[in-house]
């Protein structure tokens, strides 16, 4: 039987609320649940205001909007991350300054933070906590004047400080794809403690409109479903269960590979989203792994190196290609045992100890 990098743990609870959802007859954009979870998520996230939308890219670029993003700003993104985050700032006719990452966190290097910010200024920061690895906020220090927003999509559970991940900057993105660490299928959060921010973006995922039929923007339509919401709501509801066997899986891994997965920030609580480790030979160990029945995932290409963004890395992507030639996501779901990630990490070891 396969072991997949990854997959949703759902349970009787959203079942119950999807159905309740259907049989109300609210399966569009209108409907009591979906209230409730952006109420339910707001709480957990110690945000003053959540904003539900359909996706996760959805959610980026309505964070982007909501701040003040605009034609002709200079946002700071990763080079190392899912093309999303670049193409929201591009959707706001924005231009994405890919920094490279730090060799160890993998996270967005400060010190090429700030090179890119002493060329031209950064107009804000669109940062990434990649695989759930929580940056702080002290890498504005690197780009002084500049607004920072979060792409939280992998940082949701996760903390720094006393705060969890989402609410470090002016707004933070969430995704509830099939993959992450709660799910809806498809589906995003915008968080923030900004009014304004807040008010925009409710006004810009909804079409614009300020009364029926009276659109004062031109706006998107980036609403959540009553039935996505349902889901939410139950995932939200047991997300204490979800990130402790979360946690459990990751550190399962460390204790058996630690010295090849990323560096955790300082003052951070990592939100365990994905693990990933530095395998040099990770086509080798992937094939491997595939023979007996596991599944994995090969980090995401630099953005330099997709051709709408090639040139937007002004000082290259060097760790940034690094890890893309020696990494690998390995299964890290929720309902995964201690003996499957001992399988896996027995195949990895045995690859290891030939190089």
């Amino acid at each position: 039987m396969m072991i997949p990098v990854s997959k949703p743990w759902l349970t009787e609870v959203e079942r119950k609320y999807v159905d309740e959802a259907v049989s109300s007859g609210w399966i569009s954009s209108n409907g009591p649940f979906i209230a409730r979870f952006e109420e339910a998520f707001a709480s957990y996230v110690g945000a003053k205001h959540a904003i539900s939308v359909n996706n996760g890219t959805a959610a980026c670029h309505i964070a982007l909007v909501a701040c003040g993003v605009r034609s002709g700003h200079r946002v700071a993104v990763p080079a190392m991350t899912f093309v999303a985050t670049a193409n929201a700032v591009r959707y706001c006719g924005a231009i994405p300054v890919g920094v490279d990452i730090d060799a160890d966190t993998w996270n967005m290097s400060a010190g090429e933070l700030a090179s890119c910010h002493r060329e031209g200024p950064i107009d804000f920061v669109f940062q990434v906590h990649l695989y759930g690895n929580i940056q702080g906020p002290a890498i504005m220090e690197s780009a002084s004047g500049a607004i920072l927003v979060e792409d939280s999509c992998e940082a949701l559970g996760g903390e720094w400080g006393d705060k969890k991940a989402g609410i470090l900057g002016r707004a933070g993105a969430f995704s509830f794809f099939g993959n992450k660490t709660i799910s809806t299928g498809e589906g995003g959060m915008v968080v923030t403690n900004d009014d304004e921010v807040a008010e925009r973006a409710r006004l810009f995922k909804g079409q614009g409109q300020t009364s029926r039929y009276f659109h004062e923007v031109v706006g998107y339509n980036y609403r959540m479903t009553n039935i996505q919401a349902a889901i939410g709501v139950g995932q939200i509801e047991r997300i204490g269960d979800i990130m402790a066997e979360k946690r459990r899986v990751y550190e399962r891994y460390e204790s058996r590979i630690g010295d090849l997965m990323q560096r955790k920030e300082p003052f951070s609580v990592h939100s365990c989203w994905a693990v990933t480790a530095r395998v040099g030979n990770p086509e080798s160990i992937s094939a491997s792994l595939a023979e007996n029945g596991v599944e994995t995932r090969r980090t995401f290409y630099p953005l330099c190196d997709l051709p709408p963004y090639a040139g937007d890395c002004p000082h290259g992507a060097t760790e940034s290609q690094k890890l893309r030639e020696s990494g690998l996501t390995l299964p890290s779901y929720p309902e995964l045992t201690n003996k499957e990630v001992d399988f896996v990490c027995d195949i990895v070891d045995r690859h290891r100890d030939k190089k």
